[in-house]
């Protein structure tokens, strides 16, 4: 995705692998320390969003120090997150629930 916004440069592209990595372990290292807590629907349906945002600007942050792009930094992060989100939630509904 971040190709596809014009981010081409190796270590640009490295660092954005990298925070998302990041973030996304977080998120779902969250979500299993409380799946004993909550239901499945409140999980995936309020808390993952939640965490999600809160993913977004950590990450539209951190490209706008270190990469700073042309294009809007929180923007390439909401862009980059909504995929993550669709495709997690697809493979979700697709082979979990």
């Amino acid at each position: 995705m971040a190709i596809c916004l014009n981010i081409t440069e190796a270590r640009y592209l490295k660092r954005i692998i990298w925070i998302n990595c990041i973030t996304n372990f977080s998120i779902y290292g969250i979500v299993y320390s409380l799946s004993s807590v909550f239901s499945y629907s409140i999980l995936y349906y309020l808390i993952v969003p939640i965490l999600e945002v809160v993913v977004f600007i950590v990450e539209g942050y951190y490209y706008k120090k270190t990469i700073q792009p042309k294009i809007n930094p929180f923007l390439i992060s909401f862009i980059l997150n909504i995929a993550s989100y669709g495709c997690g939630l697809i493979y979700t509904i697709l082979f979990i629930k």
